[in-house]
């Protein structure tokens, strides 16, 4: 496989950076490689009963990534590498030898062909499909499929046909995947690879050539957006973000998005319906790959039952680990509605969604900072949370909107006591 898994720390100075929402290239990095060493000490588990059916994959990705553990690294996680080999090792995903060596070989050779380097991979095929990681997808005959992989290209040889791979447009057996690329932000708009499933939400299926423009002109609006009022913002957007996966709307046909702990840097999303919602979205599920990958390998509070919690933005009591997600997405959605609002960008809307997420975020941190389960390192996170919170009020807002988001909140506050029957804080019931 690949080089073996290595130690990773932040230090003092970088666990506050995150804090502050302010984390540098380095530190993003540093998320990154501790999430693949993460994978694979799970991946050697997951795969030991697999190694001698599937050699010849693992061979080239342990040779590849050796010689280029960047390439490599990227190829895995495009393939969704976490997500799957978390499936394998709890069960849900398909064990199945066949299975196994189609997903290692499309992996490998996506890998060899980065690197340079040769490899001849032998594929079984019964589902009619080969997902090559960030490249595309090829139909492929039931039987076997051979890959063989010179000087970056890959060849795939079948009695319907031989392709030499990538191929930037659509033809006759293969679809190139779809990217999005606006200023300094590059995504992988995923809506065909199986592993792209772990949103635990309906996915959408391929989409429509007029869905995906719409798609990427919002998103690529949003992010230009962000990179005139809040440049900081859009540089960790552009930096930590690679994909995009395009989700089934709910039932009521509202806008969603959501993250997976083990695919950082990836978004879930029905919408956005507009640039300003884009912007947000972007901001708000950076902020839950952030703290995503650093809860990794930073424990802030003791993983044990802590009890739950009312959190204003939800309806259901959340447990400690959902309560600091929640907070430190919406102080930077929070401190967006702000830059947004100083900008003169929908400015009613922008003042009435920043009044209420800090009168949220003020109820929330009157209560964080005295939650016995937090770390020392916890603590000293939510202290900077609670700076970064009490900054956020030494912007005024009109009186009405203050008095409006403040009612919000003791509607949000009566609602969740009359459902859940408790207090709003602190619930120690299982």
């Amino acid at each position: 496989m690949t080089p073996p898994a290595r130690h990773h720390r932040l230090s003092a100075a970088q666990l506050t950076a995150v804090a502050w929402g302010r984390p540098d290239n380095e530190v993003i990095a540093t998320l990154y490689a501790a999430e693949h060493s993460r994978h694979q000490m799970l991946a050697a588990q997951a795969l030991r009963e697999h190694a001698s059916v599937a050699a010849s994959a693992l061979r080239v990705l342990h040779e590849t990534g050796h010689h280029d553990p960047t390439a490599v690294a990227v190829t895995l996680r495009q393939g969704w590498w976490g997500t799957w080999v978390t499936g394998l090792h709890r069960g849900t995903a398909d064990r199945t030898p066949a299975a196994v060596i189609a997903r290692l070989s499309a992996l490998a050779a996506v890998a060899a062909a980065r690197t340079g380097a040769p490899a001849d991979l032998t594929v079984p095929m019964s589902g009619g499909r080969l997902h090559l990681p960030g490249w595309g997808t090829l139909a492929a005959d039931a039987g076997e499929l051979r890959l063989t992989v010179r000087d970056g290209t890959v060849i795939a040889h079948q009695p319907a046909g031989t392709y030499a791979l990538p191929v930037g447009e659509t033809v006759d057996g293969w679809i190139p995947a779809r990217r999005l690329a606006a200023g300094g932000l590059r995504l992988l708009v995923d809506d065909r690879d199986p592993g792209r499933d772990c949103f635990r939400m309906p996915l959408r299926g391929p989409l429509p050539d007029g869905e995906f423009a719409a798609l990427r002109r919002t998103i690529g609006q949003g992010w230009r957006l962000l990179a005139r009022s809040a440049p900081e913002l859009a540089r960790q957007v552009a930096a930590g973000l690679w994909a995009v996966v395009p989700l089934a709307p709910p039932p009521d046909g509202s806008e969603t998005s959501v993250t997976c702990s083990d695919a950082i840097g990836a978004i879930g999303a029905t919408g956005p319906g507009d640039a300003v919602d884009a912007a947000v979205m972007l901001v708000h599920e950076w902020s839950h790959s952030l703290l995503n990958g650093m809860l990794g390998f930073v424990e802030l509070h003791d993983p044990r039952d802590a009890g739950t919690f009312w959190a204003p933005w939800r309806p259901d009591p959340r447990p400690l680990s959902g309560l600091l997600h929640g907070t430190f997405a919406f102080l930077a959605v929070a401190e967006t509605w702000r830059v947004l609002r100083a900008a003169g960008v929908q400015p009613e809307r922008a003042e009435a969604e920043f009044a209420v997420r800090r009168r949220q975020l003020a109820e929330v941190l009157a209560v964080l900072p005295g939650v016995p389960a937090l770390s020392p390192q916890g603590r000293r996170f939510v202290a900077v949370l609670q700076r970064r919170c009490r900054a956020l009020f030494a912007t005024p807002v009109s009186r009405h909107a203050d008095e409006q988001a403040s009612a919000a909140v003791r509607r949000q506050a009566a609602a969740h006591e009359q459902a859940a029957g408790a207090p709003r804080h602190g619930d120690p019931r299982p």
